[in-house]
């Protein structure tokens, strides 16, 4: 496949094929081309996607680039129809996962003290201790919230809704906003972009002087909170993956941050 128009052909059918945002298509398309590029003219195999992969390794690249190129690679191979158990052989330098940031407890009450206003102070308090990712604050809406119950039935990934319980504090703050503002029961309790959510839980980080602002994001919160209550039951991951919806406890495993370290201490302290 020399000829660049066929190339460029080739690359549109691989990325229309995938899912996922048009950045991550993009970025896919971007990295097989260089796989194309290492083929010239060859049809692909599983051989040459091995020497391609010791190429980019004798290159100098970073693990985490070389896994980039793998991943996009392998996504391309299966378009081509290669059979999974084949391409599963092909293994990706080992990359180390950087834990992403959470809410600290010990900086909650600071920064709840920064929004000013009814709607940031229920944008905030949703977050953290309605845990809730962005899509699910967006699309909460007056009818999903119980006072009597204290809980609100959020509707996140892939449609699926959770009921979940929350503190008195954000009953009371959710009643408040409800009466001032008389909302009804079908609208909005915040009407506002996905971008503009992150920047106010970014500048509210900021000037409650966290030190590690600039990694906090609207799911810091929702992390911030889940972290908290692993620790707080005695590190039940199975009441925590309910806390936060999960499916498997291996996704709050990794959610967390669980290490092999941490879990061979805590058996040294309760077999001695």
């Amino acid at each position: 496949m020399s000829n660049s128009n066929a190339v460029k052909t080739e690359l549109q059918s691989f990325t229309d094929s995938l899912t996922g945002s048009e950045v991550t298509k993009r970025n896919y398309g971007d990295h097989a081309r260089l796989f194309l590029k290492f083929l010239r003219g060859r049809d692909p195999s599983i051989e040459l996607a091995r020497r391609f992969v010791e190429k980019c390794k004798s290159n100098g690249l970073e693990n985490i680039t070389v896994a980039t190129y793998i991943a996009a690679m392998k996504s391309y191979l299966r378009f081509k129809g290669f059979p999974a158990e084949e391409i599963i052989k092909i293994k990706s330098p080992p990359v180390p996962v950087k834990l992403k940031q959470a809410l600290l407890e010990e900086d909650w009450e600071k920064f709840l003290a920064v929004p000013d206003n009814l709607r940031d102070k229920a944008i905030a308090y949703i977050l953290l201790y309605g845990r809730c990712r962005v899509g699910g604050l967006l699309s909460l809406r007056v009818e999903d919230f119980d006072k009597n119950k204290e809980t609100i039935t959020v509707r996140e990934k892939y449609g699926e809704e959770h009921t979940r319980k929350i503190n008195p504090g954000t009953v009371k703050l959710l009643s408040k906003y409800i009466r001032e503002f008389k909302l009804k029961n079908d609208d909005l309790f915040v009407e506002l972009s996905r971008r503009r959510v992150e920047q106010l839980v970014k500048e509210w980080a900021k000037e409650a002087g966290l030190s590690y602002w600039k990694e906090v994001t609207p799911h810091a919160l929702r992390r911030g909170m889940g972290r908290s209550f692993y620790y707080k039951t005695g590190k039940d991951i199975g009441k925590t993956r309910i806390l936060l919806g999960h499916k498997s406890v291996a996704a709050t495993i990794h959610y967390l941050g669980v290490s092999l370290e941490e879990v061979e201490e805590d058996y040294g302290d309760f077999y001695k």
